[in-house]
């Protein structure tokens, strides 16, 4: 992959006054940046409004969610969703779909998630193509005759899949519907093998090639002039990550200590965030967050680069000023990334 070819992004967390997002996006559309995405998470505001409310002030950005899941929202919804948002970009929407988190702590049932992942593409795409027949999946089912009762914009809306594991990287590698494979919270290229093997499995089972499936890396992101100041930043966002279970294989793999994210976790538990910043290690910041200055993002980059990452989504915190950070990314990191 040539880095004249790598996309870059970035991805909000829903903690802003909408306000806000506009004027980032705004912002954006002045440099190279490819893409605008917000998280779907349960506790933040929803990522739908504010990605209806940032849609008609962009003319170039591809914007979607990074990612929503399967469970708290029937997939024919997020058909409609991406759908209308689509509409509104006149075909510049992107979905992103991933298992989701925090099931447990609402009561919500995940029954075969990574079916239900395989599934809420396949639904999407039959309510964007008009499929009509009869839909019967181990998850979701949907009646025959129905579909949309109007024209989408696309019938086709690209779609990629966020996860940290090898088995949904070989269902996305399987599927001709998705043409990326996320990995968030990332800034360590030896575990780039891991989803890319998965990903050849997986597409040549199904007859693919493995290259039409691209590879994102969206690490914890904090950009400064100040380097201090910008892994004090990121720092406050790595607690929640390092309470997903699937963290575990991942940093394991990046040689963090397993005592280390056990502590962490207990400290969240007890909602003793303060205790848990001060739990993370220099060697977790850095193998799974982008932080420091200019120079520090563009060396980490092109590492990711070189080892095949086709996409680098820069994620939320993105520094102590995110309007700084914007700036830093659009002038400095991407031209120098692009050379």
């Amino acid at each position: 992959m040539t880095r004249e070819l790598v996309q870059f992004s970035l991805m909000f967390q829903g903690n802003k006054p909408i306000a806000e997002y506009i004027r980032y996006a705004r912002l954006m559309e002045k440099y190279d940046f490819d893409a605008f995405f917000v998280g779907d998470d349960v506790f933040y505001r929803s990522c739908w409004p504010i990605l209806f409310a940032v849609a008609p002030h962009t003319s170039k950005l591809q914007i979607g969610p990074s990612a929503t899941h399967p469970f708290c929202r029937h997939p024919a919804f997020t058909a409609g969703n991406i759908a209308c948002l689509d509409e509104l970009t006149q075909g510049r929407a992107v979905l992103g779909v991933c298992r989701g988190a925090f099931h447990e702590e609402l009561g919500v049932r995940t029954p075969n998630p990574i079916v239900a992942v395989k599934e809420t593409v396949d639904i999407v795409s039959r309510f964007l193509r008009g499929d009509k027949t009869e839909y019967k999946g181990m998850v979701f089912r949907i009646s025959e005759g129905m579909t949309f009762r109007y024209e989408p914009y696309r019938r086709e809306i690209p779609i990629f899949i966020g996860t940290w594991g090898r088995k949904l990287s070989q269902v996305a590698g399987q599927m001709k519907e998705v043409s990326e494979v996320r990995i968030d919270t990332l800034w360590n290229p030896s575990y780039l093998p891991v989803i890319s093997k998965a990903i050849a499995y997986g597409a040549r089972r199904a007859g693919r090639n493995p290259s039409d499936v691209r590879i994102a890396v969206g690490p914890q992101t904090s950009i400064s002039r100040d380097r201090e100041a910008a892994r004090k930043c990121v720092r406050k966002t790595l607690p929640d990550y390092m309470s997903y279970p699937p963290f575990m294989v991942m940093a394991s793999a990046v040689g963090v200590d397993s005592n280390e994210i056990d502590a962490v976790r207990q400290a969240t538990r007890k909602n003793d965030y303060e205790s848990a910043e001060n739990l993370i290690s220099d060697h977790t910041i850095d193998n799974f967050t982008a932080s420091g200055t200019p120079e520090d993002i563009i060396r980490g980059a092109k590492i990711m680069i070189d080892h095949g990452a086709s996409h680098i989504s820069f994620c939320h915190p993105h520094g102590p000023n995110v309007q700084e950070a914007i700036h830093l990314i659009g002038r400095e990191v991407i031209p120098s990334l692009k050379q």
